[in-house]
């Protein structure tokens, strides 16, 4: 009964371990920029805490082993009570380093001109990553070694079991952690909340193991394989080749570990450009790499039980990672889309809430488990074998079992760093996983070396070991071979085959960054930027309308605006709008991707080579962290131009806490445009994303960009007035602005002052009931998770009847008379739009005659449509997509 108590501990233990990496990645995110250096920090310091804990804690568990054989387990009882404690403060205490970490980040300008975070930034954020979270990770890393050295105790016959059960269990708590914080625990409790969760599981667990030892102490337990002469064994030297025997086991352990990190991000980039970039493919791409470790390392302890010869398995199973990892990376198609989930039109063929997150989920296992789920089985083989190879005294269990996971973890760091800073960028991905297939296949040659000492040790063999040797040999490096052979970029064009592009589209750029993989393609003369699978911008005219429009509104009704920031450039078409505009002194960009601005080029076209333009400063940084490092009042306006807003990570640029960033750093009188398309969210989402915006600007009004892509405009001080006499003369004075709205359909009056949609009462009126997007409550990124998406928005955020509120002055009797005669219909015509199904859903309907609810034959309607050509866009477009959500940024 105690060893499954233990285990049941264990388990709580790694559900609570992954619950910490997940929700502090996000959090250091939002601190020091969701950048992939901040990214990596948490994973490095993470795994090399848990490493460096393993080794040191695992020695010390030794010597208290020998003095009292339930020392391990009291010790490990206090662990979690100290990362549940440590855990607490960092609840707490992450979100508050907000502004030490822009006190502490500069630039520095690179060959190029371009701005950059310093080194020196850098190094700091390494320096308190390593401050606030080596304790905690170094503690985890503790409880493994430590509950080792308490169930091995001396009974070496059952090492590998032991070990693999153990450590099987708390991989498996820990894909049930992962899981359960992006699939239930953050969207009901927020992240604050989840960490207290994980907090509480730290302070069970430890409670569980207290109880568990003070049983056994009240028991006089002595540890299972005791036998009389315990001192004797304690002090029995190590066996000859002991030391080396640990050395090579960590060799290959260490290859392992490169191998199988690097493969992770590989699977990673590879399966989300074919799945998407939302929080529940990541979810569940980590909770099967996990939960088949689990399973790996369970039936790896099991056969080493029953079949011994650990060298020889440990062999068999780096093959079959090999073989098995080229082989479906190859042959499993992102083609074989789950069609029995949709109906004949495209659209999903559920509506009730849980039945379509299963259906999900099981669309996207349809295509991780076919791809990942045999090599991540392999990979929870290595632990237990190791360690059955290794462990060879009993006064040394706890401080093997650490030497050889610091190894492992260690090749984990390097792998991980080695994919996402040199080998992806550099290589890509179809000859990074050459490389690190490679670096698998090669854990044959120590392991050929400890299975030599096995046949020394345990007599005949020697003639199945090297056929063992041969065969994995053999078997590898035709794999490898075969795999050399496909075209350079098939795994990359590959991954591409589920984004929404045309069969007919030319791609004309395939490359791979730090960041992700990019795409650019051409279509009918139009063209398209895609990242990790998705279309983020093109030159059409659906997407320039409303990026364009991001600008040129608040500028024209700005009071001599001097300095703009644009967060995020996509193909440039909102930076190379405000540079139309004369009086602007300074235009700042501030973009993640490196990659994407160095691809402006072929869209130049549309940019018109904006990035030269000396007005304009470009920063290679996350948005937010850029606006952190800015003094207050810096700007006239602040836009975004973001990805499509449902992904990993974009909720950081939706939050209240991000507007109210965004506020103090607007001078008096400053505006805020952002991107709202509604279709990407659910009802409730949409709402709350609304919500937040004018929780902080509450004179807000939301306009019409293009068709489902609406655009919430607001300012710090004051309300928003279209003034008609102001908007005419600024645009007499600006040939080159008026030129570019009229090519975007914008450029009368009455289509500018017609983009209204909703006054600051009909938000606050249609969001009232829901809770605002805040950093601790990130309900976009939980509301559509994966392509299969079916939104809908209830009536109530558009009423275009309080246009008077917008422009008082377009509905005086000169104007109603004039050159805003058709305002007031083409307002009718709009809020018929709003109101429509077809228009709020992508499963929408037109009325029995297959149009749209407005009487064709009332004049005043009839003459708007005539005299805008945006309406007679806006309503065919409507009918060719109705069932199919738009392209420019899906």
């Amino acid at each position: 009964m105690r060893f499954f108590a233990v285990l049941a501990v264990f388990f709580l233990s790694g559900v609570s371990g992954l619950i910490y990496q997940v929700i502090w990645v996000r959090v250091f995110g939002n601190v020091f920029g969701n950048t992939i250096h901040s990214a990596a920090l948490v994973t490095a310091v993470f795994l090399l805490g848990l490493g460096a804990g393993a080794y040191v804690i695992g020695r010390w568990s030794d010597k208290k082993f020998s003095k009292n054989p339930l020392a391990p387990l009291r010790l490990y009882a206090w662990s979690e009570f100290l990362i549940g404690a440590l855990g607490l403060m960092l609840t707490f205490g992450l979100p508050e380093l907000t502004g030490l970490s822009a006190a502490f980040s500069s630039y520095e300008v690179d060959a190029s001109g371009w701005h950059e975070l310093s080194w020196g930034s850098h190094l700091f954020r390494y320096f308190l990553g390593i401050v606030l979270l080596a304790p905690a990770s170094f503690l985890m890393g503790g409880t493994l070694t430590l509950l080792i050295r308490f169930l091995v105790a001396r009974d070496l016959s059952a090492v590998g079991l032991r070990i693999g059960l153990l450590y099987g269990v708390n991989t498996l708590g820990a894909a049930v952690g992962c899981f359960l914080t992006d699939f239930s625990l953050v969207p009901w409790m927020g992240i604050g909340n989840t960490q207290l969760t994980a907090v509480g599981l730290n302070w069970v667990a430890g409670l569980g193991a207290l109880a568990v030892y003070l049983h056994l102490r009240r028991l006089g337990h002595s540890p299972a394989g005791a036998i009389q002469n315990q001192e004797a064994i304690a002090k029995a030297p190590l066996s000859k080749g002991a030391r080396r025997i640990t050395r090579l086991a960590s060799i290959a352990l260490f290859l392992t570990g490169f191998g199988a990190m690097g493969m992770e991000m590989v699977w990673f980039r590879h399966l989300i450009s074919e799945m998407g970039a939302y929080r529940q493919v990541f979810s569940l791409l980590l909770t099967v790499i996990l939960a088949g470790i689990c399973l790996g390392a369970s039936l790896g302890g099991t056969l080493q039980r029953r079949l011994g010869h650990s060298a020889q398995m440990f062999m068999v199973v780096q093959c079959v990672f090999v073989c098995s990892t080229l082989l479906l990376l190859t042959i499993v198609d992102g083609k074989q889309d789950p069609s029995w989930l949709l109906t004949d039109q495209g659209v999903p063929a559920f509506t009730e809430p849980f039945s379509r997150r299963l259906r999900e989920v099981l669309g996207q296992l349809s295509l991780i488990l076919p791809t990942i789920g045999l090599p991540a089985i392999m990979m929870g083989f290595s632990f237990p074998l190791a360690n059955a190879l290794a462990q060879r005294s009993t006064t040394s269990v706890g401080g093997r079992a650490g030497t050889l996971y610091l190894w492992n973890t260690f090749g984990n760091v390097l792998g991980s760093l080695a994919a996402g800073f040199v080998l992806l960028p550099i290589l890509g991905y179809q000859i990074s996983t050459s490389i690190f297939v490679m670096c698998a296949a090669f854990t044959i040659i120590p392991l050929q070396a400890l299975a030599t000492q096995e046949v020394k040790e345990s007599g005949p063999g020697a003639k199945t070991s090297k056929r063992t040797l041969v065969g994995c040999l053999l078997f590898s490096f035709a794999a490898l071979g075969a795999f050399g052979l496909l075209p350079g970029d098939y795994l990359l064009e590959k991954s591409f085959v589920n984004t929404y592009r045309s069969p007919d589209s030319r791609v004309v750029r395939l490359h791979e960054s730090m960041t992700g993989t990019l795409m650019v393609t051409v279509e009918e003369g139009t063209h398209w930027l895609h990242t990790d699978g998705h279309p983020m911008s093109s030159t059409n005219f659906y997407g320039q309308r409303y990026m364009r429009a991001f600008s040129h509104f608040p500028l024209i009704l700005a009071d001599s605006p001097r300095r703009v920031l644009v967060i995020c450039f996509g193909v440039g078409t909102t930076l190379h709008a405000a540079s139309l505009h004369k009086s602007l002194d300074q235009l700042e960009v501030a973009d993640l991707s490196r990659a994407i601005l160095e691809h402006a080029v072929y869209f130049r076209a549309n940019n018109q080579g904006v990035l030269k333009d000396p007005r304009v400063k470009v920063y290679v940084n996350d948005g937010r962290h850029h606006l952190l490092m800015q003094p207050e009042h810096s700007y006239d306006l602040i836009t975004l131009e973001p990805p499509p807003i449902s992904l990993a990570g974009v909720s950081s640029l939706y939050t209240k806490e991000f507007y109210e960033l965004v506020k103090s750093r607007l001078g008096p009188g400053g505006y805020i445009t952002q991107w709202l398309p509604f279709y990407q969210l659910d009802g409730d989402a949409t709402l709350s994303v609304v919500r937040a915006f004018i929780d902080v600007f509450p004179d807000s009004v939301l306009l019409n960009g293009t068709s489902r892509d609406m655009i919430l405009m607001g300012r710090k001080d004051g309300g928003i007035t279209f003034d008609i006499d102001k908007v005419e003369s600024y645009l007499a004075d600006n040939p080159a602005v008026q030129r570019d709205l009229d090519a975007i359909k914008l450029g009368t009056l009455t289509e500018l002052a017609g983009s209204f949609a909703a006054s600051s009462e009909t938000l606050e009126k249609a969001t009232r009931a829901v809770a605002a997007t805040t950093d601790d409550r990130p309900a976009m990124e939980y509301s559509v998770h994966s392509k299969l998406r079916a939104t809908y928005l209830e009536k109530g955020l558009f009423d275009t009847r309080a246009a008077a509120s917008w422009c008082p002055t377009c509905f005086s009797p000169d104007r109603k008379n004039g050159d805003l005669a058709h305002l007031s219909a083409f307002l009718d015509i709009m809020q018929t739009i709003y109101d429509s199904e077809v228009f709020r859903s992508p499963r929408g309907n037109f009325d029995d005659r297959g149009r749209l609810p407005f009487d064709r034959g009332d004049p005043a309607a009839e003459a708007a449509l005539a005299s805008s050509p945006y309406l007679t866009w806006l309503i065919g477009t409507i009918k060719r997509t109705r069932a199919t959500p738009s392209r420019s940024r899906e």
